[in-house]
């Protein structure tokens, strides 16, 4: 069997792919976050009680082909504005604290400026979540491409395909909690926090837990590529190794 330069090449690229989401702190899938809203609410002097999560990333990898950019424009756009009632009068109901009469006058004078934050914030989101499944994708299409190589090389794949599949389940669950927790700052910024005060501290807490599923979808791939996808692509660059011998 002949060496394959091209396979090796692939095994080089995603590797380094695996590599770029590694050093990405998870959060930045997030930087809509609900710790820095925090950060802002208590300037103001308003008491949301709850701990909050900030860990700011910079880091980002853009894509300029048309089809991210169409994905880009309709997650930039979605919202389920007609249920947005249904969701905050459940999420009221489920709010754990009371807020004296104090605490949401406060909130009813200030919630404004926090709520334009906001909205900053989930553009924000959009940038980098697209750049994040940029990679995720461009992982995606080359780990099928080295497939394909490594099939017409009589190499044994059947690992990675199923790691493939794994991998895009994850990536999928990743796109629907960022999706929800979009709707969360959405529906927190939309609000008419003035006349309802309790409202927005619901929302506020409904954006936090929806933060957390994102980043705990971001772990979990990140997790998987390093330690699973990362070795069986080792086996398969012994396998080629072994091959030019």
């Amino acid at each position: 069997m002949l060496y394959n330069v091209s396979m090796k090449k692939k095994l080089f690229y995603i590797a380094t792919s695996i590599s770029l989401i590694s050093s990405f702190a998870v959060s930045s899938v997030a930087s809509a976050n609900v710790g820095s809203f925090s950060q802002t609410m208590a300037t103001e002097k308003i008491d949301t009680s709850s701990n909050s999560h900030s860990n700011d990333d910079s880091s980002s990898t853009s894509d300029s082909s048309s089809t991210t950019e169409t994905e880009h424009a309709t997650e930039s756009t979605t919202d389920d504005s007609a249920s947005r009632t249904t969701r905050i009068e459940k999420a009221k109901k489920e709010l754990k604290e009371t807020l004296s009469t104090e605490v949401k006058a406060r909130i009813a004078a200030r919630c404004g400026l926090a709520q334009d934050k906001v909205k900053d914030k989930n553009t924000n989101n959009s940038a980098s979540t697209t750049a994040r499944t940029n990679v995720y994708n461009s992982i995606v299409s080359k780990l099928q491409e080295l497939v394909t190589a490594g099939q017409a090389k009589s190499l044994d794949v059947t690992q990675l395909q199923s790691e493939i599949t794994v991998l895009q389940s994850k990536i999928a669950s990743f796109k629907t909690a960022n999706t929800t927790y979009r709707q969360a700052l959405t529906d927190l910024s939309a609000l008419d926090c003035k006349t309802d005060p309790v409202a927005f501290k619901a929302a506020l807490e409904t954006a936090r837990k929806d933060q957390l599923a994102v980043l705990a979808a971001a772990k979990d791939i990140r997790n998987y590529l390093t330690t699973t996808v990362k070795v069986t692509l080792q086996t398969l660059k012994t396998q080629l190794n072994a091959a030019k011998q």
